[in-house]
């Protein structure tokens, strides 16, 4: 897949909450696989002064690869 949007997924249900935003379960329009999307408050994250631990997050997810933890395949 390439270039993705939040309009390329319908979101299922919500799955999980968090202090900056939620998780949910959603399925891609176009291939009809199953994905778990994380969606954070921007301007909470900006407020509370957490967007280098947002960004690390993302790095680290980037790289990570183990078999009890979720791959990230999409950030937008």
């Amino acid at each position: 897949m390439g270039s993705v949007a939040m309009e390329d997924f319908k979101k299922i249900k919500v799955v999980g909450r968090g202090a900056y935003g939620k998780v949910y379960l959603v399925r891609h329009n176009y291939t009809d696989k199953i994905f778990a999307m994380k969606a954070v408050k921007k301007e909470l994250v900006i407020k509370t002064d957490q967007v280098e631990g947002i960004k690390y997050e993302r790095e680290i997810m980037e790289k990570f690869r183990h078999p009890f933890i979720m791959k990230l395949q999409f950030a937008f």
